[in-house]
């Protein structure tokens, strides 16, 4: 027979417990509420709206300093000829207008490549449609329809989806970004989203 002697201060190994296993999650576990799908659905179009009309707004404003650059470099360029200025085959001024001539080319052949004013326009139409189905959305959640009729407007709005995103022009990282950053700081009111047209103006 086997004794053990027990003595103040002994550590008695402790007994080995199996880890638990993680219980399998089913399907069930994976299940979204209607809610809570809507709700994000709703985030994800309003941050594509807003990401457009920043990005329709930059794509302005580099247009428009194309466009100021090209008009003050040929007005230079005219002011050189029209005084004489570039005459002198030695001047300094010949080499500027030079190379004046030269970067007005350029600038001119980027405005023209970039289309700025066309980008912005489609940037500014793709806000708009992102923005009328973020209006559908809330419809929705503030009508829940019948289960059924719900699941027709999953699948029907999830094909619109994808529609837009082939339709709208590429989006540059920045603009997502900052238009999340601004939801998520709960901002959204400092910008005003385009209104979608009317139903007698849908084509």
């Amino acid at each position: 027979m086997e004794f053990r002697q027990e003595t103040v201060g002994t550590l008695e190994p402790a007994a080995s417990v199996a880890p638990e296993t993680p219980k399998s999650r089913t399907p069930k576990d994976f299940r979204m509420d209607p809610q809570t799908l809507l709700k994000q659905w709703h985030m994800g179009v309003r941050i594509y709206s807003i990401a457009h009309i920043r990005a329709a707004a930059g794509c302005e404003k580099n247009g428009r300093w194309l466009g100021i650059l090209v008009v003050v470099c040929t007005s230079v360029i005219a002011a050189s000829f029209l005084f004489g200025l570039s005459d002198s085959p030695a001047s300094p001024v010949r080499t500027v207008v030079a190379l004046l001539s030269l970067a007005t080319a350029v600038l001119a052949g980027l405005h023209t490549f970039l289309k700025q004013p066309e980008t912005a326009e489609k940037h500014r139409a793709a806000a708009v449609n992102y923005d009328q189905a973020r209006r559908e959305l809330e419809q929705v959640w503030a009508f829940p329809p019948e289960p059924e009729v719900f699941r027709q407007f999953v699948k029907t709005f999830l094909e619109r989806w994808v529609s837009l995103d082939r339709q709208s022009p590429t989006l540059a990282p920045r603009f997502y970004d900052s238009a999340a950053k601004m939801l998520r700081e709960g901002a959204e009111d400092e910008w005003e989203v385009p209104v979608p047209p009317a139903a007698s103006e849908t084509p």
